[in-house]
């Protein structure tokens, strides 16, 4: 991944820029937004060069943010705030303790890293709180309008709910049209798909709800990230499309919620089914 322009402004903001070369306390020649390679003092610059400095510049912070995200699955704005955070501080690793933590306790932590000299700045209060307002907003791509329904999807979730019973507002079976209206809208906020008990001898969460829509679950989860749930899981094709939601449905639940930014509850409503409905 890349930062985006947002990302870029995030920094920007902190950061500020010096057109002409200066020297940083540390008596470094500097210009820009705080780029030192080959400067020299008297140098001047264009706002236009020192944006491509200031993208540059982000490579490093760039490389350790996205050597993190096989575990993390990191959405933009998710991304774009951790790339702030590294370019200022270095790295996410003690952030992330070094990838042992989950999505709410990296947010969780972000605020607590304004300190400098042993004294808490206000500068990085404020940064350290932008930084976790960006990395908490889900990305604009799942807003409903910006995207097309995938209405192979709608058509098929609409007979697994036929299938398990689940009706409209009316409790009639909803018309297979592929088309998500009140009807299908009303009968999706009745669902709520989980896993079993945790288990403690096998060390997995047993088997919860079942039917024909925990299978569409399956099924569409393969679809739309296949690739990733081979990767978390082992195994050749993705999830096996049963109707069993247990320990391997739960953490490829739990795998898109990441990637989509969503809630990470491990539970399927009606935002997770309606984000499936879409195909990126």
């Amino acid at each position: 991944m890349r930062i985006s322009e947002n990302g870029l402004n995030l920094i920007k903001e902190f950061e500020g820029c010096r057109l002409e070369a200066y020297l940083d306390p540390a008596g470094v020649p500097t210009i820009g937004y705080g780029h030192t390679s080959g400067v020299k003092m008297g140098q001047v610059i264009t706002q236009n060069t020192a944006d491509e400095y200031l993208r540059d510049d982000c490579a490093a912070a760039e490389k350790n943010v996205n050597g993190f995200d096989a575990k993390y699955h990191w959405n933009q704005n998710q991304f774009d705030a951790l790339v702030s955070f590294a370019f200022n501080l270095g790295s996410i690793n003690q952030l992330t303790a070094n990838g042992t933590r989950s999505i709410e306790d990296i947010s969780a932590k972000i605020p607590e890293y304004c300190h400098a000299g042993g004294e808490k700045l206000n500068g990085l209060v404020r940064r350290r709180a932008a930084e976790k307002e960006l990395f908490d907003t889900p990305t604009e791509a799942r807003a409903e309008g910006d995207r097309e329904l995938d209405q192979e999807a709608v058509r098929s979730l609409q007979e697994a709910l036929n299938a398990d019973g689940i009706t409209d507002a009316d409790g009639k079976a909803l018309v297979i049209d592929g088309i998500k209206g009140p009807d299908t809208t009303a009968a999706i906020k009745k669902v709520l798909l989980l896993s079993g008990a945790f288990d403690m001898f096998s060390a997995r969460f047993t088997v919860g709800s079942t039917g024909q829509t925990v299978k569409w679950l399956q099924m569409r989860l393969n679809t739309v990230i296949g690739p990733q749930i081979v990767k978390l899981l082992g195994t050749e094709y993705g999830l096996e499309a049963d109707g069993k939601f247990g320990n391997d449905t739960r953490l490829a639940v739990g795998l898109f919620q990441e990637i989509r930014g969503l809630k990470l509850d491990y539970k399927v409503g009606v935002n997770t089914i309606t984000e499936l409905l879409y195909t990126a």
